[in-house]
């Protein structure tokens, strides 16, 4: 098994990655199936390898590997 039957939704490997959505919520993992950015987001884009637009509670923004906030969430989706 590649990526286990837990995601609701997935897309395809964007590099080393891969979006998906589990629970209602957006996320990325790896291909070993480890959690990149958690599953916490209302939209999550793949914008470059390492970065990912992403928005909840209607703001937006960037964070990088590992949930790191790169541009706040603080604009409008």
């Amino acid at each position: 098994i590649i990526i286990p039957v837990v995601y609701e939704w997935f897309d395809n490997f964007y590099g080393s990655y891969v979006h998906a959505k589990k629970n209602g919520r957006y996320g990325a993992i790896d291909k070993q199936n480890n959690v990149i950015v958690p599953f916490e987001y209302d939209e999550l884009f793949c914008f470059t390898a390492h970065l990912f637009q992403v928005s909840k509670n209607g703001l937006s923004g960037y964070v990088g590997l590992n949930n790191e906030i790169v541009i706040p969430l603080i604009y409008d989706s």
